[in-house]
């Protein structure tokens, strides 16, 4: 079986995410933050207000080091969060990975893709069948 960061490798490489970016992963890292409390809308809202307020230049320089070490305690805080609330964070990896894995591709993207080569962010079938989607079951990862 493949940890989650081997399959991030393919999974990475299959939606066309090649080139790091601070002020995305700020803006993931925020919506991730609010949406357990705030609604879509609301969260999106926020999400764009502590942007603008907070990294309103987009082309900041900072140290790779820097921000290697920010991440690395976001995923230290991360875990012990998640086994202090009772679930083992591998087989959450897992879950979490079967529910981003399920999600299939725009076919319209999917056969530019195939004839010209990826380009762009993946997106998301809007259209797929709700059956097809897993949904993480983080009842069965708890201790």
């Amino acid at each position: 079986m493949k940890t989650l960061t081997e399959n991030l490798k393919v999974w990475r490489k299959e939606r066309n995410i090649t080139n790091p970016s601070y002020i995305n992963f700020v803006e993931n890292i925020l919506e991730e933050i609010l949406e357990p409390i705030y609604d879509k809308n609301t969260t999106d809202i926020f999400k764009k207000r502590i942007m603008k307020e907070y990294f309103p230049d987009s082309e900041w320089f900072y140290n790779n080091e820097s921000v290697v070490d920010a991440i690395q305690d976001i995923q230290v805080f991360c875990i012990n969060e998640t086994e202090l609330m009772g679930y083992d964070n591998v087989k959450c990896n897992e879950e979490v990975f079967q529910e981003i894995n399920s999600r299939e591709q725009d076919p319209q993207q999917f056969a530019e893709w195939q004839k010209h080569g990826a380009n762009g962010k993946w997106q998301k079938d809007r259209h797929q069948k709700s059956w097809t989607l897993y949904k993480a079951n983080y009842e069965s990862c708890k201790l």
